[in-house]
């Protein structure tokens, strides 16, 4: 299996706008996702990807020999030898199909959300409180020996002002590289000037 993740970083006012906890960042997430479902795949946006992720790869700095051999051990265990170093790199074939699949997999009622905060006993408190926070569990973590609690949110407030973001997708990046030649430069200059125009 594999999990998507998103990392969301919140200041005081992001952690409580809205309902409170964060919510109002997952709501403009699936809102984001509900914008990209619209519109469906497009190929030029996997063709942006592509053309990035294969400058980075022909460009790619020197690692730290022990991480590196160490990540590429361990991905060996679900990456085929032959992609072993430039699999995360990879864009090998647009499937239209398989990114619609996905992208239906992305929403509220088959996610988990993880609020780490410092105001951990105000967040409980609050949820307890809450009319659309269910089956509240508080348990503790075995290893790392942290409490938390646990508890169903109705996926309803997920979609909540969902519409009001007006997401929409960029425009095609004209700026992504096609060519890495060198250009000689015949004379100097004082200031700056145009070497070449494309």
């Amino acid at each position: 299996f594999w999990l998507f993740e998103v990392t969301i970083t919140l200041t005081e006012q992001g952690l409580h706008a809205g309902a409170g906890f964060g919510l109002s960042a997952v709501q403009a997430l699936f809102g984001y996702l509900d914008m990209l479902r619209s519109y469906g795949p497009k190929e030029w946006i996997w063709d942006e990807m592509k053309s990035i992720s294969r400058i980075k790869w022909q460009h790619l700095e020197e690692e730290d020999p022990s991480e590196y051999v160490s990540q590429i051990a361990g991905d060996l265990q679900v990456i085929p030898m032959h992609h072993a170093l430039e699999w995360s790199f990879l864009h090998e074939t647009f499937d239209p199909s398989l990114i619609s699949t996905i992208m239906n997999l992305l929403v509220p009622e088959k996610c988990h959300f993880h609020i780490q905060s410092c105001a951990y006993e105000d967040l409980c408190q609050g949820l307890k409180q809450s009319s659309w926070a269910t089956h509240l569990k508080a348990t503790h973590e075995t290893w790392f020996g942290f409490d938390f609690l646990q508890a169903t949110i109705d996926s309803a407030i997920l979609r909540n002002d969902a519409n009001g973001y007006n997401f929409y997708l960029p425009k095609p990046n004209p700026y992504i590289a096609t060519s890495f030649d060198i250009v000689p430069e015949i004379k100097s200059h004082a200031y700056p000037h145009r070497i070449q125009s494309s």
